[in-house]
């Protein structure tokens, strides 16, 4: 019988898990653990233990969001296939979910309690003022110029936040955020 797991609901668990093992090994995260699993990944719960722990534990998951998105973004018009579109296009949503989860969890764990409507706040008017150029631009390059170009942009955005989550954090303000 098929157990039926939501993605939501499989992330919730991986993070409490990731947080668990942490607390036990004395990290405040898991960057640098090697996780070797008892079970294959392909059974659910070797899936959950191995692979998601590993990309959901922290950074990771968004630059891994990232990645994919660009990815996606750059095959989606050139896929060929409707049907390979459309898993394209599923694949990209959830991983702008995952991203999504990953970076306002990491903002509530790096920002003090006090100044987080702030800084999200910022964020989000960033984020609205990127997507209303963003849509200024690629749709005039999609218009006068040619589709694929304008999803070759969208994909360097992606590309661009992958590099920039990527980027290793330096060792004193970690330790600084840790304190707060």
């Amino acid at each position: 019988m098929p157990h039926g797991k939501r993605w939501g609901a499989l992330v919730i668990n991986i993070r409490a898990e990731a947080e668990r093992i942490a607390e036990t090994l004395g990290r405040p995260d898991l960057r640098g653990v090697t996780i070797v699993g008892t079970v294959p990944a392909h059974h659910m719960y070797g899936f959950e233990s191995t692979v998601l722990i590993g990309m959901l534990g922290g950074r990771r998951a968004i630059a891994f969001s990232m990645a994919l998105l660009a990815a996606c973004v750059a095959f989606a018009p050139v896929s060929g296939f409707f049907v390979l579109a459309i898993a394209t296009y599923f694949v990209m949503g959830s991983a702008r979910g995952v991203g999504g989860v990953a970076m306002n969890t990491n903002l509530m764990e790096m920002v003090p309690k006090h100044l987080m409507g702030r800084v999200q706040n910022a964020f989000y008017f960033f984020g609205t003022f990127l997507q209303l150029v963003l849509a200024v631009s690629v749709g005039a390059v999609a218009h006068r110029v040619s589709l694929v170009l304008a999803f070759a942009i969208l994909a360097c955005v992606y590309a661009m936040s992958f590099l920039a989550s990527s980027w290793p954090i330096e060792a004193d303000i970690a330790k600084e955020v840790a304190a707060d």
